[in-house]
């Protein structure tokens, strides 16, 4: 990193972005099972990446952009499942912390890096954290930015289909049934998507599963 900046009068460059990358990984490979997590190390690194990936001269692809980030996210959702999930957690709150940083560069209207593909699909991945965490109040928060902005335009319908299991699963947890008969209709009414087939599983299962429990308690 420091050899590049040298050869580009303090800016980074491609080699830097990749440097970068390796240095998060092994931090978080430090961070197995039954060690610590040093999260001030991770996000001082990562923040270091963000700020690589932001910089005009740093001439790194979208590609190259978008295959990194969701590398680091794999990364560190791959840690949080080894690692317990009880609030308060050190894994939990270093997620919490990347999803917050990442969000935040990519924002397609304030982010120093717009991008509004790579920051859609991260914010169904926080959408998704924030739902097994029971953070119902933040996941809330983060429903009203995707239905606000919809990602990619050619990706509408696939992309409405993916916020609409999200809401399904927070009013399901509420026992909101009229509220996730509301999204279910509307989810079956999307044209021209390719969803994930996990996405309709997930939305027609819970409909059932959670129609199959009201009749249950009605006629025990």
């Amino acid at each position: 990193i420091s050899q590049e900046q040298e050869r580009l009068n303090g800016q980074y460059g491609p080699w830097s972005y990749k440097a970068m990358k390796q240095l998060v990984k092994l931090h978080l490979r430090t961070s197995s099972p039954g060690r610590s997590v040093d999260q001030d190390a991770i996000m001082k690194h990562y923040r270091r990446l963000l700020d690589c990936i932001s910089s005009s001269g740093s001439d790194v692809s979208p590609a190259a952009v978008e295959k990194g980030i969701n590398g680091m996210l794999e990364r560190v959702a791959s840690l949080m499942n080894s690692n317990s999930m009880q609030s308060g957690s050190c894994t939990q709150s270093l997620a919490l912390a990347v999803y917050d940083a990442t969000l935040q560069v990519f924002h397609p209207q304030t982010g120093p890096c717009k991008n509004e593909r790579l920051w859609f699909k991260t914010n169904l991945k926080y959408g998704q954290l924030l739902y097994e965490m029971n953070e119902t109040d933040k996941l809330q928060s983060v429903l009203k930015d995707l239905t606000t902005i919809h990602g990619d335009p050619s990706s509408a319908g696939t992309n409405s289909m993916e916020i609409y299991a999200l809401q399904i699963q927070l009013y399901s947890r509420q026992k909101d049934l009229k509220k996730v008969r509301e999204i279910f209709n509307k989810a079956m009414n999307v044209r021209g998507g390719i969803p994930h087939p996990r996405t309709i599983a997930l939305i027609q299962g819970r409909l059932a599963s959670y129609t199959i429990s009201l009749c249950a308690l009605s006629h025990p």
